[in-house]
Formats: structure tokens, sequence, C-alpha cells
């Protein structure tokens, strides 16, 4: 897990991450919601590091890579693209994604419809369509976790989170822009939150819900 809201698979030089929602600040300015460009080339410039420090061959993206219709800032991630001619996309369909078939295969993108097995892990977008196929542990995204951390003084801050469950993970939203929703956990689960550059694991019960 990296504190950029990704995991690293070294052994397999690749970069996996979730719910980067591209183009959605576009699109609320598109409906009239000033919604500031540098909040999407935020984003875009942090994928652009972890790719070039993990150096990684692979990006798996499990889910809404792309937030809604064709905007702008989608010509901006082709010429990002192009700064990455060698490096694998694989993007796990998910329910935001509903840019025509040729945009994809245009920015070299392969598009997976429901999920992607490698070795003893499977990668899927939402954790509720997990079939009896997929075999091993899962890691999904689609929720965009979050976690509730309270202090004394009754202040509290809600963090993304990476959720482990016993049969799969819950990603945090790649996208800074993506919110998060806080997450109900059983005894046995772990949560690690985001905080800033650090991560941290969520060990007190009542911090959750």
């Amino acid at each position: 897990m990296l504190p950029e809201k990704a995991i690293h698979w070294p052994s397999q030089k690749m970069l996996i991450i979730s719910d980067p929602h591209l183009g959605k600040a576009g699109h609320f300015r598109k409906s009239g919601i000033a919604i500031p460009q540098s909040v999407f080339l935020a984003d875009l410039q942090k994928l652009f590091t972890l790719v070039h420090n993990t150096q990684c061959e692979t990006l798996l993206v499990s889910g809404d890579f792309f937030h809604s219709v064709e905007n702008k800032e989608l010509d901006l991630f082709t010429k990002w693209r192009n700064d990455f001619p060698f490096l694998k996309i694989k993007l796990i369909m998910g329910n935001h994604d509903i840019l025509p078939g040729n945009r994809y295969a245009h920015s070299g993108i392969e598009c997976i419809e429901n999920f992607y097995q490698k070795d003893d892990l499977f990668f899927i977008h939402d954790c509720n369509k997990i079939g009896k196929d997929s075999t091993g542990y899962g890691f999904c995204g689609h929720i965009h976790p979050g976690v509730r951390i309270s202090s004394k003084a009754k202040q509290s801050l809600l963090l993304p989170c990476f959720h482990f469950t016993e049969k799969y993970c819950i990603m945090p939203a790649f996208s800074a822009f993506a919110g998060a929703v806080a997450v109900k956990r059983n005894d046995d689960d772990r949560i690690i939150a985001v905080a800033e550059n650090t991560l941290i694991e969520v060990t007190c019960k009542q911090t959750t819900r």
C-alpha cells in the first residue's frame, strides 16, 4: 500500500489504483459548478509521479477511470498517456466508464468487463458483484471507503482508507475529488487510513461506523 492511495506489486511490476474519476472536475464545470482544473491536474501529476517512481510496466485500474462523457480534461490525459507509450493500462470497467470503445482503444487501454485474475488475487470494481467463479483474495473500489477519526474534544476527520475484510480489500478512491464514505467494519476487519503522506492502522472500533 502507498499513501498516494495506490498499491504497488513489485514482483509483477504493477501499479494498482481505483476510482481516479478523470474528467470529473471538467464535468462539474460544464454543469456550471466552478471546480478548478488544478484538482484534475494534481491527480494526473500524482499518477505521473507514481508510474515514474515505481517503474511499473502495468497500470491496473479497478474501475471508474473516467467520470463521464468526454471533455477537455481527457485531452490532457491523452498528452499524459503519450509520456508513457510502453505502459500497459488495464481497466476493469466501472459504472462511470461510459466512453465509446474507440476512445479507450485510442489511449491504449485494455478494457476488462468483469474481473481480472492474477495468481491468487483478483480485481473487480464492485465487491457486491463478486461471483462464484472468483477465487482467491479480492481487491475492489466503487465505495470510496473512509474512516472517521474522533478526538477527545469531539472533533472528527473523515479520512480515506483501505478496508480489509476476510475476502476482499476495498481500495480508497485515487481522486482527491471523489470524497469518502464512512465504512462499517466487522471485528476481524483491518482499516488502514490515509492521512496526508502517511498510512495509519485504525484499531479503535469506536472510530468507525
